[in-house]
């Protein structure tokens, strides 16, 4: 395992908290518009936040910038009160910065500040800082998949966030519904003065997804004790069908395209599922999650949020607040046997008391690196 000074990205998720009902979204139960009832919705607040900062001091230098990702695995990171002193903090500070938002919530007013301190910082330090904006789509088509949007209000905020010098990534996930449009919103973006157009094609359809994989990964899951209900109950819900305020029904409508589809099932295809490619180790990445807990990845971090199985039984080992940064430090709880050690060995053997089925399932083969990686198409414009 590597040296915690050699930590190279944090992934945090200032708050679970969203305005939005994305149906392919992990705070819902996949494929619906439906909040799961474990999800525990919290935000980080800035003393919190400015207590971790400080931490990292002695790592974190301008010869020796670290990536952090705000990214919204289970809501929104504008959606914690503090957002703005977060991210404006985080920039004075030599972090490669990444916001990763719908864009719909706050005023113009608030995103402009936020441009003017992001884009200053990045000029003063030479150290990148981006927001990216999550916009699906044109006017009649954002809505379809980021369901509850104001289209409207997000392109007054990224227009207010540009104007004030803060540079700006326009993401546009591609589904089957909306990939007619990809020209004309690149065109916009360029008009608009986004730096960047990242053109995602979605892989993620559950129902395809796990037909897949229970071809490629159910042998070598079926070994494992620790497979949880949650997948039966993933699996259950191709049954559920919602339909949205224009009457797209997410089961059958909000599929992924035919160039998704393949770009799934050719890195399955490719991919040795029984070996886990871990992000922890091979990208030395971490991820901080909504009430400040240290974890090797946001896929073990869900099992608080989405299957209490794993998480439960890593309390019980190791107690109440094993890795929280608000009662230790960041290089304590990564020293901790359990990334040390213990993490590791559960990737070679899959009945350990304290395996979870997200390492092979996500991370088999480096299955959801590859897949994110062969999805994405960046353009500077």
């Amino acid at each position: 395992m590597f040296n915690f000074k050699e930590i190279d990205s944090f992934q945090v998720e200032t708050s679970t908290f969203c305005n939005v009902a994305c149906p392919l979204c992990p705070r819902h139960f996949m494929g619906t518009s439906i909040v799961r009832p474990t999800l525990r919705q919290r935000h980080i607040l800035a003393p919190q936040w400015n207590k971790f900062l400080d931490g990292m001091k002695h790592i974190v230098t301008i010869d020796n910038p670290v990536n952090m990702v705000f990214c919204g695995c289970h809501g929104d990171p504008v959606m914690t009160p503090d957002w703005e002193e977060i991210i404006i903090e985080t920039a004075k500070r030599p972090y490669i910065i990444d916001v990763e938002t719908n864009g719909s919530m706050r005023s113009p007013e608030s995103w402009a500040r936020v441009g003017k301190a992001m884009g200053y910082a990045e000029r003063a330090q030479g150290i990148e800082k981006i927001m990216t904006f999550s916009i699906d789509g044109l006017l009649d088509t954002n809505k379809l998949y980021r369901i509850g949007i104001k289209h409207e209000r997000v392109m007054a905020n990224a227009q207010a966030y540009i104007n004030a010098g803060g540079k700006a990534r326009w993401k546009m996930i591609v589904f089957e519904h909306n990939k007619h449009q990809v020209d004309e919103a690149q065109q916009l973006a360029k008009d608009m003065g986004f730096w960047e157009f990242d053109k995602h094609v979605s892989t993620r359809n559950w129902e395809y997804n796990y037909a897949e994989l229970e071809n490629k990964n159910a042998k070598h899951l079926a070994k494992s004790q620790n497979t949880p209900k949650a997948i039966e109950i993933e699996t259950d819900i191709k049954k559920v069908k919602r339909g949205t305020e224009d009457g797209v029904n997410t089961k059958s409508d909000l599929n992924i395209t035919e160039e998704g589809a393949k770009i799934y099932r050719e890195v399955v295809e490719s991919s040795d599922m029984s070996q886990v490619t871990c992000d922890f180790k091979e990208n030395k990445m971490m991820y901080i999650d909504s009430e400040m807990n240290l974890w090797p990845c946001n896929h073990i971090a869900a099992t608080k949020q989405e299957d209490m199985t794993h998480y439960n039984k890593l309390e019980k080992e190791y107690g109440v607040g094993w890795n929280n940064l608000e009662q230790h430090t960041a290089e304590e709880i990564f020293y901790h046997e359990y990334f040390q050690s213990i993490l590791p060995l559960t990737w070679k053997d899959p009945s350990h008391k304290l395996c979870t089925y997200e390492c092979q399932e996500m991370c088999g083969g480096g299955l959801h690196s590859k897949a994110w990686e062969a999805s994405t198409n960046r353009e500077e414009l």
